[in-house]
């Protein structure tokens, strides 16, 4: 069996023991609310004795309320603006609600007789802060009526001085407000008189403006007149321009061509721009003509074989050099009347571009000027034109006002009257009785949780398997501190019939029916700290199992505190280490004992390095080689929590025992050595809890000997056929 066979999956960590952070890991709610139920019910009861308390003691209060409705009637000044009282909005509704409790209302109600001779004013030094203090107004979020309620110890007086407080707030507006439309048309009309003067000043300014620059007065409804022009000519100048261009180009053209008479009047004729004269060229035709029929004829003599000293023949060349002179002299006339008639267009076309552009740029400095005068004039007509709007407006608001009495003043509906209330606001038993009872169950638990934090000790074996996470194989009853070691080590041996030996039984069991444990031979038996009983559990189970037919080996692998080869009265040495040394073979190591299947293996002497020799390959393999002779090897190992030892055995052992001594180990000690265990793949089998007390108490040692009873008659129970299962082959 290798190291990763003899691992078993490890167990999962119970709900109970949930992390909360920090190192401390806290019961659960109902574990710590079971541990501190008294202190809850006390401050339970606490709580509901203050409620009680307060029900007695505190003055009741009556409420009375007025319910009002304020509606808008005061003159508008301006578009969106509101005159009077600014009624409209919820921010005004609640700028009223404040006004009610304002001083200068108050004391308007402070004036009235009513209100003056009443007892719970007659005799206060500041009876303003005592009506602001019981007086509340609110707002209804969907309908917007105002509320005013006013609490007091006399019901009575809460009404009178409620509707008191409502008529000085009618009798204040009333006061304040009643001229309120006379005012606003004043203003309108001081401004309405500003306004037109301001009109007419702008008006004339822009007449004047108008009259110093003429350009404006060809202003019309289409355009201006002067940037019309402008447009115009620049249209012609772009046309003079682009003339100009063909103009020099057929200039530089019929120069080019002067040397080639025929060249340039073919191409005149084919690109002769419009209104260009014609010149002498219509001579050149007919001479041309004449030219031919004598070449003609000429060719004609030659066929009919004339010599060239032929008269005819003479006489035709001789006429034929004369029309050929003529018809030079026509071309270099032609030509140089040619290059005059284009030279004299292109003058003309640009003397014309010239003329546009300076026509052109005169428009257009008469059109910047007019624009920037156009830009002012047009501001002086915007200015105007505001002017005008806002008359026509302060016009028209001036008109809505219809000066009366009533103008200007809030028209104010009074919906409900305050009544005296039948029945007190407060205190409202049902509500003061849960929320004293709510505060001490909160206490309580706030108490309870505090005293768990704080308060460490293990109370029940049901605690010990929620603080592991595992479950409770057994638990081992408390024996007498005199009583001699071997005799605790061996109580199954030496008292059979004892209590204590049936509870090591009862764990016996449970490990032969885990299922976890059904193929586990190596068990590993720890604590978090020393002096707990795991080598007291060790001894006792060994017993126990060799009992059941079983082979059992007890390997002491507490090379620091050994103990074992005391408990069963043998020589320390040689043993584990002499084994891991080299210096004794294992066969010679193990020590059989008088109880039939069981033996053991010491620690040997002491070693200096005992958690590198339990992690060595040759303990590996010491325990590979025991497995396959004995049916169970139980682990008798160093406590988890001082050294690493425990942490290096429970990597190579099947399963892991732990072992809690509920006197000695503290809750966080427990949790402690469980994240040691699972922190290096261990799989925890299950807690016993040992040295319980025997009396009824925390521990529930009652409960430990009623589990123990049902154990033994459960063995009692179980076929052979069950037993056999666990018995080796």
């Amino acid at each position: 069996m290798n190291e990763m066979d003899m691992r078993a999956p490890r167990m999962s960590q119970s709900p109970a023991a949930a992390s909360w952070g920090g190192d401390t890991i806290p019961d659960s709610l109902l574990t710590m609310a079971w541990r501190g139920r008294w202190i809850i019910l006390v401050a339970t009861l606490v709580g509901l004795g203050f409620g009680i308390y307060r029900l007695r003691t505190i003055v009741p209060q009556y409420d009375s309320t007025s319910r009002i409705y304020i509606e808008k009637t005061g003159p508008r000044i301006m578009e969106g603006m509101d005159a009077g009282m600014g009624i409209g909005s919820g921010s005004n509704l609640h700028t009223q609600a404040e006004l009610m409790r304002s001083r200068p209302i108050l004391a308007l109600c402070l004036e009235s007789p009513e209100v003056r001779g009443l007892n719970s004013l007659a005799k206060a030094d500041n009876p303003i802060g005592i009506l602001r203090h019981g007086l509340r107004t609110s707002i209804g979020k969907l309908d917007g009526i105002l509320s005013v309620t006013y609490r007091s110890p006399y019901p009575t007086e809460a009404a009178t001085i409620c509707n008191a407080v409502v008529e000085a707030f009618v009798t204040f507006h009333s006061k304040t407000r009643r001229n309120t439309a006379a005012e606003v048309l004043r203003i309108l009309q001081g401004e309405k008189e500003k306004r037109s003067k301001e009109l007419s000043e702008e008006l004339r300014a822009m007449m004047a403006y108008k009259q110093n620059h003429e350009g404006l007065a060809f202003e019309t409804t289409s355009g201006n007149m002067i940037l019309s022009k402008l447009q115009q000519l620049s249209g012609e100048l772009t046309r003079a321009q682009l003339t100009t261009l063909d103009a020099k180009a057929f200039y530089e053209t019929v120069k080019i061509m002067k040397d080639d008479p025929d060249r340039l009047r073919l191409f005149v004729e084919t690109q002769r721009p419009g209104g260009m004269a014609r010149g002498a060229e219509g001579k050149h035709s007919p001479l041309s003509g004449r030219l031919l029929q004598l070449e003609a004829k000429r060719f004609d003599l030659h066929m009919a074989r004339y010599k060239d000293e032929h008269p005819d023949v003479m006489i035709l060349d001789a006429e034929m050099e004369r029309i050929a002179a003529e018809i030079e002299t026509l071309g270099e006339g032609y030509v140089a009347n040619q290059l005059a008639v284009v030279d004299q267009h292109y003058i003309i076309v640009a003397q014309r571009e010239i003329q546009l552009e300076s026509y052109f740029n005169e428009q257009r400095k008469k059109a910047v000027e007019l624009t920037k005068h156009l830009a002012d004039y047009r501001i002086l007509e915007s200015d105007w034109q505001q002017t005008k709007v806002l008359c026509e407006i302060l016009d028209g608001r001036m008109r809505e006002i219809h000066i009366t009495d009533d103008v200007g003043v809030m028209n104010i509906s009074i919906l409900e009257v305050a009544r005296p209330a039948k029945s007190p606001c407060e205190p409202r038993p049902v509500w003061e009785i849960q929320k004293a009872t709510l505060m001490g169950i909160m206490a309580g638990f706030a108490l309870a949780f505090l005293r768990s934090s704080l308060d460490q000790t293990i109370r029940s074996t049901k605690e010990i398997s929620a603080l592991a996470g595992s479950p409770l194989l057994g638990t081992i009853p408390s024996m007498p501190k005199k009583e001699a070691l071997v005799a605790r080590a061996r109580k199954v041996q030496l008292d059979s019939e004892s209590h204590t030996a049936e509870a090591y039984r009862s764990v016996r069991t449970a490990i032969f029916f885990s299922k976890p444990a059904e193929k586990a031979k190596i068990v590993q038996v720890t604590s978090a700290i020393p002096g707990e009983g795991k080598s007291t559990l060790v001894s006792n189970l060994a017993i126990a199992m060799a009992d059941s037919g079983q082979r059992v080996l007890v390997l002491d692998a507490d090379l620091r505190r050994a103990i074992q080869h005391r408990q069963f009265e043998l020589d320390r040495a040689p043993g584990l280490v002499t084994v891991l040394a080299n210096m004794t073979k294992l066969q010679d190591a193990i020590v059989k004992t008088p109880i039939q299947g069981l033996d053991v293996l010491t620690a040997g002497p002491e070693a200096t390095n005992p958690s590198e020799l339990l992690g060595s390959d040759e303990f590996a393999e010491c325990l590979r080689n025991l497995s396959d002779h004995y049916d169970r090897i139980l682990v008798d190992s160093p406590p988890v929590v001082p050294v690493t030892d425990g942490c290096v055995l429970a990597a190579v052992c099947d399963v892991t025992v732990l072992v809690v001594n509920p006197k000695r180990t503290s809750r966080k000690m427990v949790q402690t050595a469980r994240d040691a265990l699972l922190g290096v793949g261990g799989t925890i089998l299950g807690v016993v809890a040992n040295d319980v007390s025997a009396k009824k108490g925390k521990y529930g040692m009652a409960t430990a000997m009623a589990m123990a009873i049902s154990t033994r008659a459960k063995l009692r129970k179980v076929s052979k056929t069950a037993m056999e299962r666990v018995r080796p082959p």
